[in-house]
């Protein structure tokens, strides 16, 4: 499945931002992982000591999506569905356009 991180289509399109519109979601990009399933052709950040240690430790869970909630909201679980996944994108879109 698609890992679907607007981070990595922002990359991509060498822009900055939290939600991709959906006319950068059509991108080309190796970096858009909505279109590509394969695995991006490089890293677009360097991983933290907590990012590294969650790779060498990861948590056994039937998790498919991720999800942030923002500073105020860590403790969410991630969707359960492509459809939830769906629902909250929608949310933040909402969330930002009101900000």
């Amino acid at each position: 499945m698609p890992q679907q991180l607007d981070s990595t289509v922002l990359y991509g399109l060498n822009r900055y931002g939290i939600l991709a519109s959906n006319k950068d979601l059509t991108s080309p990009s190796p970096y858009n992982t909505y279109k590509h399933r394969a695995c991006r052709p490089g890293p677009i950040d360097s991983p933290g000591a907590a990012a590294i240690q969650a790779v060498l430790h990861p948590v056994v869970s039937n998790w498919l999506l991720l999800r942030d909630g923002g500073p105020e909201d860590r403790r969410d679980p991630p969707p359960s569905s492509p459809a939830q996944f769906q629902q909250f994108r929608q949310e933040l879109a909402h969330n930002l356009a009101k900000s």
